[in-house]
């Protein structure tokens, strides 16, 4: 069996939908809606509110990775 990921305008799917019927093929489509993500933690507000502001900084004045992580330990 060769499987075979193909796009399919909107207008055109019914049609070729029901020729995969006809020939009996195997259609699994793919839905254009994402999945949630699980949670695996909830922020705090002040966590949140660290994140918020570190978004509006420019590039140059973000805190590595290192120092950002302190600073959510921290609360």
């Amino acid at each position: 069996m060769v499987q075979k990921i193909v796009n399919i305008p909107e207008e055109d799917l019914s049609l070729f939908l029901e020729l995969a019927k006809k020939f009996d093929w195997e259609v699994m489509p793919k839905t254009s809606r994402m999945e949630e993500p699980e949670i695996g933690y909830v922020l705090s507000p002040q966590q949140v509110a660290i994140l918020e502001e570190s978004s509006k900084t420019t590039s140059h004045l973000h805190l590595s990775a290192e120092e950002s992580l302190r600073k959510l330990d921290e609360l």
